[in-house]
C-alpha cells in the first residue's frame, strides 16, 4: 500500500473506539493531498516555463550578437564577400559586394550566384553545381583565386578573381 495512503487511513481511524476509519475524514485528507500536489506540480510547470522563456531569450539575444558581429566584419573586411548554399542560393551579399555588383543585398539575396556572370559562364557554373557532388576536386577549385568575369546590375561584365572557401554550419556546407 502507498505510504501515505497507509497514513491517511491511520489518522482517519484515529479517535474512532473500534478502530474503523471515518471515510469523510479519509476523503478530505486525499482531497488535500491531490490539492497540494496539483500545486507543487503548477508551480515546477511554471517555474520550467520561465526558464524556457529565459533561455529562449538568451539564445536570441546570443544569436542577435552574434549575427550584428558577423556583418560588422562582413561590410568591413574590404572585399566582396559573397555567401552561397551548396546550391547556390545567396545566403549573404556584403556592403562591397553591393559596391561592385550594383545590386543591394535584399536585391542579391536568396537568387542564384549565377546571375552575378555573363551568360556564357551563367550556364556551366549552374551545371557544375548541379554535379559538384561528382567532382573530385569541387572543394579544392578556386582556393588560390581564379581570374573569371562579373556582371554588374547595369549588365557591364569586369574582371574578378574570385577564391572559394568551404564552410558549414550544423552539418551543411
Amino acid at each position: 500500500m502507498h505510504k501515505l495512503l497507509a497514513r491517511q487511513l491511520r489518522k482517519a481511524a484515529e479517535g474512532s473506539p473500534d478502530g474503523t476509519v471515518d471515510l469523510a475524514r479519509l476523503i478530505a485528507m486525499v482531497d488535500l493531498a491531490y490539492e497540494e500536489s496539483d500545486r507543487e506540480r503548477r508551480l515546477k510547470d511554471r517555474a520550467l516555463d520561465v526558464m524556457q522563456a529565459e533561455v529562449n531569450e538568451m539564445t536570441d539575444r546570443v544569436a542577435e550578437e552574434a549575427e550584428a558581429r558577423f556583418n560588422l566584419l562582413m561590410d568591413n573586411v574590404g572585399e566582396a564577400v559573397i555567401v552561397i548554399s551548396a546550391n547556390g542560393s545567396i545566403e549573404a551579399f556584403n556592403r562591397e559586394a553591393e559596391n561592385i555588383f550594383k545590386y543591394t543585398a535584399e536585391e542579391a539575396i536568396g537568387r542564384n550566384i549565377s546571375f552575378l556572370m555573363p551568360p556564357d559562364l551563367a550556364a556551366p557554373h549552374n551545371s557544375f553545381l548541379v554535379h559538384s557532388d561528382k567532382h573530385i576536386n569541387t572543394r579544392i577549385m578556386s582556393q588560390d583565386g581564379r581570374d573569371l568575369r562579373g556582371a554588374r546590375k547595369t549588365g557591364e561584365t569586369f574582371p574578378a578573381e574570385i577564391a572559394i572557401g568551404e564552410a558549414s554550419s550544423s552539418g551543411q556546407l
